[in-house]
């Protein structure tokens, strides 16, 4: 009645049972990396759950997989930055920007930091996180009820304690934040040989891996875990960072974790670009477009 043949009817109602029970247990296997990392993207989603489909011989393209993903709701969405954290009209002494141009070839080259909120229920708490720049581990951390610098000088001091291997020239990058300016924060670093290095102006992209970071451990980790108090606080941050560190797959490390990529397992592999240098060639083919028009 509609041309098909029996052998043809049995052979689709067994192919689409296939794929229901592969479209099954990629979730199951998502939901699992779910558990530990509930705001993980789909790209490094779809590289952790690969080699499992491989040894189960199913075929899955990247698209397809983002397609069930969005077929069960489970895309992430983008979060809409509100809150400013950094406060730069004081008396202290700024530094300039040493890493504008930088080029960067090895760990503890150049640490990041930076200083962002988190709500819990009615109240701020404030993290502080310090990361390497090559690797993108994070080093030191700290979370706190103030923005004292009292306050953050315990992740710059758990940073020196984690720092493995040799530091030829290291720089500590910031805002012009006046924690970060003030004397105790500058005294440590230069009695540990740090030199000093800031943001030059407002814009975020002066301190990009910094303000992605807090933009990771916030809407990946924090802000999925509910906790009443600040001790409960510090114990949710130790653990994020030790499941950011040690498991979750970065793509400016090739897809490696940032602990196997600062302990020299294996090469950064450079996928990021060069802001600065990229705005110069922008506002040239601007001109160029200005011309031709």
């Amino acid at each position: 009645m509609f041309d098909v043949s029996r052998q043809s009817y049995y052979k689709y109602k067994k192919v689409v049972k296939k794929l229901r029970k592969e479209e099954n247990y990629i979730l199951e296997e998502v939901m699992k990396i779910r558990k530990d990392h509930p705001k993980m993207g789909g790209r490094k989603l779809y590289y952790l759950i690969k080699p499992l489909m491989g040894k189960l011989n199913i075929k899955l393209g990247r698209d397809k997989f983002f397609d069930i993903l969005s077929k069960h709701n489970m895309l992430i969405k983008r979060r809409i930055r509100s809150i400013r954290t950094i406060y730069s009209n004081h008396w202290y002494r700024k530094y300039p920007n040493l890493i504008k141009e930088k080029e960067i070839d090895y760990a503890n080259q150049v640490w990041v930091s930076d200083i962002t909120y988190w709500r819990i229920g009615e109240v701020f708490i404030f993290v502080t996180l310090i990361t390497d720049m090559y690797s993108k581990k994070i080093l030191g951390y700290s979370v706190t009820e103030q923005m004292k610098t009292s306050d953050i000088l315990p992740a710059l001091e758990m940073a020196l304690k984690n720092q493995k291997g040799p530091s030829m020239d290291l720089i500590h990058h910031s805002d012009r934040g006046c924690q970060y300016c003030s004397q105790e924060y500058v005294s440590l670093l230069e009695k540990s040989k740090i030199k000093i290095s800031m943001t030059e102006s407002g814009d975020p992209l002066d301190n990009a891996l910094a303000e992605r970071m807090n933009g990771i451990m916030k809407t990946e980790y924090l802000k999925n875990i509910k906790v009443k108090n600040i001790k409960e606080a510090r114990l949710a941050l130790s653990k994020s960072v030790k499941l950011y560190n040690e498991s979750r797959p970065h793509l400016s490390c090739d897809y490696h974790t940032p602990s196997e990529i600062y302990e020299g397992k294996f090469p950064a592999k450079k996928v990021w670009k060069n802001y600065y240098k990229n705005t110069t060639v922008n506002l040239l083919q601007d001109e160029r477009k200005v011309v031709n028009l």
